[in-house]
């Protein structure tokens, strides 16, 4: 869990260093002095590699918790007497993608056979549709095994699967055989971080460009919402594009300012520590 979310989030939670001052009262004087302690602030909100949209289930969370999910990210065991291996073949059957890795405690008569991990480390992955090798960081191999109904969608060097796929009805599970989808320093693996970039952002009807920032997506009854989150001591510049190219009015909310009638982007400099709310509101007729 920690390494996803060091992936989601680099370096959150981290305090910068080196701190300018020595002991408590030498910061109370910084302060008193009109000193901008914002820089180093522990870093628990900061920019993402994807936007804010994941919900984080207890293990003994029910069926019924997953219903709205479109991607399912299993990173431990769950508990089989609310969440067992049938209720989550049926969460894919009915349209979901479910991404588990070998190693996690995870135990499903569906799954490829892992029969333990191969001696060694890996590095180089091979896509089997486009053929491109990536250099990865090491990581722990189990020995998986396509059995029946599964696909190998990236192997090692050496032919052994490293990413494994199998339709299911409406929905699509993914196998990643890497141990725990973690590689040697304990990172999420190079195999695991290209199938979440492919996965997760096709879910959301926008897309930032320019530098990283946080940013989250509200859907209001006519509207989309967003707010982006500067947590630099630079301005940020950047475009949201609405993916759907449908002619919207976008207006800056925290400005109170319209930025266009009829568009579907909106070009942005947000100030160092500072918000930016947008609405988009799909014109007449349109949707």
């Amino acid at each position: 869990v920690s390494a996803f979310f060091e992936a989601a989030y680099p370096g959150h939670s981290q305090v910068p260093e080196p701190l300018p001052w020595k002991d408590p009262e030498e910061y109370g004087r910084l302060l008193r002095a009109g000193f901008d302690y914002r820089p180093y602030e522990r870093r628990l909100l900061c920019p993402g590699r994807w936007a804010d949209i994941f919900d984080v289930t207890l293990t003994d969370a029910p069926r019924a918790a997953f219903l709205n999910a479109r991607v399912i990210l299993l990173l431990g065991p769950h508990d089989p007497r609310r969440l067992d291996e049938v209720a989550l073949w049926a969460l894919a059957a009915e349209g979901r993608t479910i991404v588990l890795a070998a190693g996690c405690g995870i135990r499903a008569s569906w799954l490829p056979d892992a029969r333990g991990v191969l001696p060694g480390t890996s590095a180089v992955v091979v896509d089997a549709t486009s053929g491109k090798w990536h250099n990865d960081a090491p990581f722990r191999l189990h020995r998986a095994v396509a059995s029946a109904g599964w696909e190998v969608e990236a192997s090692t060097e050496a032919a052994a699967p490293v990413l494994l796929t199998r339709p299911v009805g409406c929905g699509r599970i993914f196998f990643v055989a890497a141990d725990c989808g973690l590689d040697a320093e304990g990172n999420l693996c190079g195999a695991m971080l290209r199938l979440l970039d492919t996965l997760l952002p096709p879910l959301i009807p926008f897309e930032v460009k320019g530098p990283p920032v946080q940013w989250s997506l509200n859907r209001a009854p006519q509207a989309w919402m967003l707010l982006l989150m500067n947590h630099g001591a630079t301005p940020w510049s950047g475009e949201v594009v609405f993916r759907a190219g449908t002619p919207c009015v976008i207006h800056d909310c925290w400005r109170d300012k319209r930025l266009t009638d009829s568009g579907n982007a909106a070009a942005l400099t947000i100030p160092p520590y500072a918000p930016c709310v947008l609405e988009f509101r799909p014109l007449s007729g349109h949707s």
